[in-house]
């Protein structure tokens, strides 16, 4: 039989190991984690369309690449539509991404989502449901 002290040691070694593993998983899903703040999507029915506006505010100096999607689901069925581009932005400055002006039936319904990267890696997200 091993004597206390050696598994006293012995789980505490395990305990720590168990805690580095949380950390380390937890710090990646802090990573993978977009920020809301930084991009967002307006929207606005005027005269029977839909008039969309994506936004970027880097916090600072960055290339950044981002992509507006719309899919439409209706009675006239499916779509899917993308736009996508990058911005040169700087620290605290807010930048217009792209327009849409998008058709509305009554049963209509509209799902955007925006997608800002650095590097290829998600920085930031914002997804709207039209109505």
């Amino acid at each position: 039989m091993l004597p206390p002290l050696f598994l006293i040691l012995r789980l505490t070694t395990m305990y720590r190991l168990w805690l580095l593993m949380s950390l380390s998983v937890f710090n990646a899903h802090a990573d993978a984690t977009a920020d809301p703040k930084m991009a967002w999507i307006e929207t606005s029915e005027i005269d029977g369309r839909l008039h969309v506006q994506a936004y970027v505010k880097s916090p600072k100096v960055a290339e950044l690449e981002y992509d507006l999607i719309s899919a439409k689901s209706g009675r006239s069925g499916t779509s899917l539509t993308k736009q996508a581009g990058k911005v040169n932005a700087e620290a605290g400055q807010t930048y217009p991404l792209t327009k849409l002006r998008l058709g509305l039936a009554k049963e209509d319904t509209y799902r955007l989502t925006l997608n800002v990267y650095e590097k290829g890696k998600l920085i930031a997200e914002d997804t709207v449901v039209f109505p």
